[in-house]
C-alpha cells in the first residue's frame, strides 16, 4: 500500500434491520474511540460528520446537542480532518427536507445546504474543505455546485469502476480525478456475492470485509480509500459479509442484541453499550494492518 485514506462517517444508524438511532454511542463515544485508536497509531483519518438526525425519532435541538460536543471534541485532534457530510433529512434549511439524498434537491437547494454546512463548521472555528454527500449520492450538477459553494475536495463511491472483483480475483487500481475544478477521492469498491446471494459492488470497510478477505489485494494497491460508521463501534449490528464468527454474531444481534436495544430505547430511555462488538475488533484489525504497511496515511486534500 502507497497512499491510504481513513474516512469515517458520524452519524446514526436508522436503516432497515440495524436500526437503533442512540445518540451517545453513535456519535460521541464511537468518534472518540476511533479518534484515540488513530491518535495511538499516529495515523490520520478524516471525518465526514453527518448534520442530519436522518430520523423524526430524533429531534434537531436534541441532535445539535449532542453533534456541537463531538465537534468540539473532535476539533481538539491534529490527526482529525473534519467536513460535513450531507444526509437532508430533517435540516434546518428554507427550503422542506423530507427527503435523505442530496442528489434530488435541485441545484439552489444543494447550494445553500452546502453553504449552511460551511457556515456551521465556521462556528466551531473550523474551515471545511472537503464533502460526502449523505449515501455516496450525486447528480450531474454535483460538483458544479461544490465548486461553487467554495468546497475543493468530495468523497463518494464510484461503482462503475470495481477496484477489487472477489468473483473474478482481480482488481483494478483507481486513483483521485478532477471533475469540474473538484478533485473527487473515490471509496475503493469492491464487488461480491453479497450474503443475499446477489453480485454487488460495495464500499471497502471494516463493517463489510475482515482484512484476511482482501489483504492480497490491497498489499499491492496503490491508493486506498477505506470507509467506516461512527455507529459500528458499540452498537453491536448485523454483519453482512466476510468476517470469521458472522453467523454467531448476526443470530445473537436478532434474537438478543436487538430486542434489548429496543427495550432500552423505547421503555427504559437508556442506550446498551456493546463494548466487544465483532466490528469494532475489525476496526482494530485494520487499524493495526494500515499501520504497519501502509507507506502513507493522509486527510482527503493531501
Amino acid at each position: 500500500m502507497n497512499k491510504v485514506y481513513l474516512t469515517f462517517d458520524v452519524e446514526t444508524v436508522i436503516s432497515g434491520i440495524n436500526y437503533n438511532p442512540m445518540l451517545l454511542n453513535n456519535i460521541l463515544l464511537g468518534s472518540l474511540y476511533i479518534a484515540e485508536e488513530l491518535k495511538k497509531r499516529d495515523l490520520k483519518g478524516t471525518f465526514f460528520v453527518s448534520l442530519s438526525p436522518k430520523t423524526r425519532s430524533i429531534k434537531w435541538h436534541e441532535y445539535q446537542t449532542v453533534l456541537n460536543q463531538t465537534i468540539n471534541i473532535l476539533k481538539q485532534y491534529s490527526n482529525i480532518k473534519l467536513a460535513p457530510h450531507l444526509h437532508m433529512f430533517n435540516l434546518p434549511l428554507s427550503f422542506e427536507t423530507n427527503k435523505d439524498q442530496f442528489s434530488v434537491y435541485n441545484s439552489k437547494q444543494q447550494i445553500e445546504a452546502l453553504g449552511w454546512s460551511k457556515k456551521y463548521f465556521e462556528k466551531h472555528g473550523i474551515i471545511v474543505d472537503a464533502f460526502r454527500p449523505g449515501g455516496y449520492a450525486k447528480n450531474h450538477e454535483y460538483y458544479t455546485n461544490l465548486y461553487k459553494s467554495g468546497y475543493l475536495y468530495s468523497s463518494t463511491l464510484d461503482i462503475e469502476n470495481v477496484n477489487i472483483n472477489l468473483i473474478d480475483q482481480n482488481q483494478i487500481i483507481n486513483q483521485p480525478y478532477v471533475v469540474n475544478n473538484i478533485k473527487e477521492y473515490p471509496v475503493t469498491n469492491v464487488k461480491v456475492k453479497s450474503i443475499k446471494g446477489k453480485k454487488e459492488v460495495i464500499n471497502l470497510s471494516p463493517e463489510m470485509f475482515s482484512v484476511r478477505s482482501v489483504k492480497r489485494f490491497c498489499d499491492e494497491m496503490e491508493y486506498l480509500t477505506i470507509n467506516f460508521h461512527s455507529f459500528s463501534v458499540f452498537s453491536n449490528r448485523f454483519i453482512r459479509e466476510l468476517h470469521k464468527g458472522q453467523m454467531f454474531n448476526n443470530i445473537k444481534y436478532l434474537f438478543i442484541d436487538k430486542p434489548l436495544n429496543a427495550f432500552q430505547r423505547k421503555i427504559m430511555k437508556s442506550e446498551i453499550i456493546h463494548t466487544n462488538t465483532l466490528i469494532r475488533r475489525e476496526l482494530i484489525s485494520w487499524l493495526d494492518y494500515i499501520e504497519k504497511f501502509a507507506k502513507h496515511c493522509m486527510f482527503i486534500g493531501e
